[in-house]
């Protein structure tokens, strides 16, 4: 077993100081004070090129110690997962993750823009008591009946976003929604803004107000505003489980949780963000299926154990993970054929007889049986592997 020394990320998007849990598990990790501040939004655990982990008893990159190490590894030379915690006190832009061979395909097109040719699935374990965010397409019926309620109130601008043509075939045709997506993406930006500054500015009944405003008031009149009405405004509690598959729009609007992700940094963006859009790709890789139900964009755990939550998406093999609540007794596994990370929330715990507390990261080799045991009244502990 080997400590691990996570990287932190201090995007402006981050919570400030005491408020963000990613500073308070850094300061655990890295043994040094909490930045109070700046705002520090991710706490990174793995070997991503921007921000690669450090094995504590060497001073070696986690690469380089799996790599050089990887007899003990079954011949892993690296990990195929990122896991962070998460903090967000603002909203992050709208993206949507390319599957396998749109990676492939992008990184060929443009390179410098699309830096690998890996997927990159998302999953995000909640631990603040509430986590908001945007996941995928809401129903076309749905879409179409709030979209209504705003082109009755002010229909020349409505027309100049989403034309006649092309709106009143979003109930009826399969394609519709697509379509209409389209004509937001592609809108000239002021006639865009127009119609959010009419929504904003005039005391009028219209659906999803608040979201609108708040999306508004980080990103004026972005075309990315009114994707609150083409996307599901995803509100989760503590230990639920958002999942990001490949071709997914989703953004996170605010909270904190653990995100465990594939090992790319390839995203397409739709909005609410300064950053560069790549609106033709997006357009065509994009997942259009949509469902009435959220849930369909959560991913359920099988318990395995009183306290311990297994969670595996079946579509990928690029990780799984354990989320343990640990009360009392040992919990005994053997986890994978492939190196696995254990994080510590929160109190304190022994694997296989060695101790180690809250914040600490913990490198496991594969093949091994563990037993995890609290220290403390309970302890919370997140363990990722490869499946």
């Amino acid at each position: 077993m080997e400590k691990i020394r996570g990287v932190v990320q201090n995007y402006a998007w981050g919570c400030v100081g005491n408020q963000s849990l990613a500073a308070k598990i850094a300061s655990l990790n890295l043994s040094q004070p909490l930045e109070e501040e700046k705002p520090t939004a991710e706490l990174w655990f793995g070997c991503h090129s921007q921000g690669m982990a450090v094995v504590e008893s060497s001073g070696i990159s986690l690469s380089e110690h799996i790599s050089q190490n990887s007899s003990l590894y079954s011949n892993h030379k690296s990990l195929s997962f990122l896991m962070k915690i998460l903090s967000a006190a603002k909203l992050l832009s709208i993206q949507a993750p390319p599957d396998k061979s749109w990676a492939l395909k992008l990184h060929q097109q443009n390179p410098s823009m699309y830096k690998d040719d890996n997927h990159k699935p998302e999953s995000l374990l909640v631990l603040s008591d509430t986590f908001e965010g945007l996941c995928g397409f809401r129903s076309p019926t749905d879409i179409f009946k709030d979209l209504s309620s705003i082109r009755n109130h002010f229909p020349k601008l409505f027309n100049q976003v989403f034309p006649d043509e092309t709106f009143l075939a979003l109930d009826s045709h399969p394609g519709a929604l697509q379509e209409n997506f389209a004509a937001l993406m592609t809108a000239p930006a002021e006639n865009v803004a127009h119609l959010i500054e009419a929504l904003i500015k005039n005391d009028v009944d219209i659906p999803k107000r608040s979201l609108l405003s708040l999306l508004n008031s980080h990103f004026p009149n972005d075309r990315g505003v009114l994707c609150a009405y083409f996307m599901h405004h995803n509100v989760l509690k503590k230990g639920e489980v958002m999942w990001i598959s490949p071709r997914t729009p989703h953004s996170y609007i605010c909270g904190e949780g653990v995100e465990i992700m594939a090992l790319s940094d390839n995203v397409l963006r739709a909005g609410l963000t300064p950053k560069k859009l790549d609106i033709p790709n997006l357009l065509a890789l994009l997942d259009y299926s949509c469902s009435s139900d959220v849930s369909k964009f959560r991913l359920h755990g099988e318990e395995i154990s009183p306290g311990v939550v297994k969670y595996q998406p079946l579509e990928i093999d690029d990780f799984a993970y354990y989320n343990l609540n640990l009360i009392q007794g040992p919990f005994e596994f053997q986890i994978s054929t492939s190196p696995q990370l254990a994080l510590v929330l929160s109190g304190r715990i022994s694997i296989n007889e060695c101790e180690f507390p809250e914040g600490q990261c913990v490198l496991l080799q594969p093949n091994q049986a563990y037993s995890f045991i609290s220290m403390t009244p309970n302890a919370h502990v997140v363990v990722c592997f490869s499946q």
